[in-house]
């Protein structure tokens, strides 16, 4: 379990940021804030899949605003190679949980979902600069090498185009509460797309026909969320985010039962540590 636990942590950086959203957009900043918290997420146990797991744990988040390496609300962790007023160009990150296969109905009989990394170059371009209301309009180009892992070694997924749209607005309604909203889509290659929804002749029964899954789109999302700072130290957080397969180059596997999925969840940061060192934006 204990080994775990950087993925779960991952993951709660880069699905969609609910917890590191605070403000941002005005006023120097920290170079490093950090953080403990624990959240209750409703996440599909796949893409895709028609059965979803709650996970409620506690975690470590952390905010870096170093002039390399970022964790932040505009693109998550990443290393940050070029940066100009309006592009940036980095290392992105992204992951997805394990799976038990004897816990979803659709994999009952298959191997299981290992967790997932992802990492690639990305270029952010912005698109709406902050200027009297604090808002910020963001376009993210990630291309990402997914990687499963049973803690004992790597194994490639092939690669995955994840271009996603960002809205960020500070004083939404009130002050101290931060809207983000993003759009995205997914275009991933033949050995992604296999590791999800394919089935081998291996496993292939009655209602599970044996399917030979294919390169292409896999995918569009939606997300909304809302932060409150209640003060320097306390954050709460809730988001909602809504995935769409309509026309998925995979629609017709077996293990793509869901259409349309929905994911929630909704928690609490205290932020325990400001360094003394200026970060940059």
């Amino acid at each position: 379990m204990i080994m775990k636990w950087p993925i779960y942590c991952l993951f709660l950086i880069t699905w969609p940021l609910f917890g590191q959203v605070k403000s941002s957009l005005s006023g120097e900043l920290p170079l490093i804030e950090a953080g403990a918290g624990a959240a209750s997420f409703s996440i599909p146990d796949y893409p895709g899949s028609d059965q979803s797991s709650t996970i409620s744990l506690p975690f470590p988040t952390a905010i870096i605003r170093d002039e390399t390496f970022r964790v932040d609300e505009n693109g998550g962790a990443r290393g940050r190679f070029f940066k100009s007023e309006y592009t940036e160009i980095n290392l992105s990150f992204g992951g997805a949980l394990p799976v038990k296969s004897k816990n979803n109905r659709a994999r009952s009989g298959m191997s299981n979902i290992d967790p997932l990394i992802e990492v690639g170059p990305g270029l952010i371009i912005t698109l709406i600069k902050p200027s009297s209301i604090k808002q910020k309009l963001s376009l993210n180009i990630p291309i990402r090498l997914g990687l499963s892992t049973d803690f004992k070694s790597l194994d490639s997924r092939g690669f995955v185009f994840n271009p996603l749209l960002f809205y960020y607005r500070e004083s939404f309604l009130v002050n101290d509460l931060i809207l983000f909203t993003s759009l995205d889509a997914r275009w991933t290659t033949e050995q992604y797309q296999d590791y999800f929804y394919e089935v081998a002749p291996e496993y292939a029964k009655s209602g599970r026909d044996q399917y030979n899954a294919r390169g292409g789109y896999s995918g569009s999302s939606a997300s909304i969320g809302l932060s409150y700072s209640w003060s320097p130290k306390w954050t709460t957080f809730a988001g909602f985010h809504y995935s769409y397969y309509d026309g998925a180059t995979n629609w017709d596997s077996p293990l793509l039962i869901s259409r349309r999925t929905i994911s929630f969840g909704a928690g609490f940061i205290w932020w325990f540590y400001q360094s003394e060192a200026r970060g940059v934006r």
